[in-house]
C-alpha cells in the first residue's frame, strides 16, 4: 500500500524536503496505462523509488487506471505540533498537526502510523 515512507522518498528523489499529502487514489483523476511500477514498499532510507521493493508493471496485474498513487510535497517546514483532540480519556482523539486535523484516506492509516503518533505525544 502506499504510504507515508514511499510518498518521503519520491520527494526527496525529486529534491524536496516534506510531504504535504499524500493520496492513496489517483491524483486528479485517471491516469494513462500501463503503470511504471506496482506494489511500492519503501522502508525511508532509499534514495530513490526504484531501489524500493516493488513488482514490474505487466498486464496480469489488475491496477486500474485510478490507482496511481499521489503525492503532494514541499520545502515549507510546518511546526509538526502534534495534539489529540475529541477523545473522552488522555491519550485518545483525533489527530491534529498543527492545530489541523489528519486526514486518512482509503485505508491507509494503520497500527504504525498510530504508534509514530504515540511516541511523539
Amino acid at each position: 500500500k502506499w504510504d507515508m515512507l514511499d510518498a518521503n522518498v519520491t520527494c526527496q528523489q525529486m529534491g524536496f524536503e516534506h510531504v504535504q499529502h499524500i493520496i492513496g487514489k489517483s491524483f486528479g483523476g485517471s491516469v494513462e496505462l500501463p503503470y511504471s511500477m506496482i506494489e511500492v514498499e519503501c522502508v525511508g532510507d532509499e534514495t530513490s523509488l526504484a531501489d524500493c521493493i516493488h513488482l514490474h508493471a505487466n498486464d496480469s496485474y489488475n491496477c486500474q487506471d485510478r490507482n496511481a498513487a499521489g503525492v503532494e510535497c514541499s520545502n515549507i517546514t510546518k511546526g509538526n505540533n502534534l495534539t489529540l483532540i475529541g477523545g473522552t480519556a488522555p491519550g485518545e482523539g483525533n489527530v491534529y498537526i498543527d492545530g489541523a486535523p489528519l486526514c486518512h484516506k482509503y485505508g491507509g492509516w494503520d497500527w504504525r502510523d498510530a504508534d509514530v503518533v504515540c511516541r511523539e505525544l
